[in-house]
């Protein structure tokens, strides 16, 4: 089991195997599964960003409303 995205990286460009990642920032060395290999396309999946409610730091909304938009952005591009 690799212990970072970084780590995966490595074992796919090794040839050890094929990394279930986003599109976003593959290295140049990578390229996406096409569907001639036969694999299924993986689903769609969530992200879920929890902040505490009114006790916590104004830092903490702000870094949460910059994720927000940050994720907004990538995902329509």
């Amino acid at each position: 089991m690799a212990s970072s995205v970084s780590a995966l990286w490595a074992a796919a460009e090794a040839g050890l195997g094929v990394v279930p990642r986003t599109a976003l920032h593959v290295p140049p060395a990578l390229k996406p599964v096409s569907e001639t290999w036969g694999l299924p396309a993986l689903p769609s999946t969530g992200i879920h960003l929890l902040v505490r409610g009114a006790g916590s730091p104004e830092a903490a909304h702000h870094l949460a409303r910059v994720i927000r938009e940050v994720v907004d952005e990538v995902v329509r591009a």
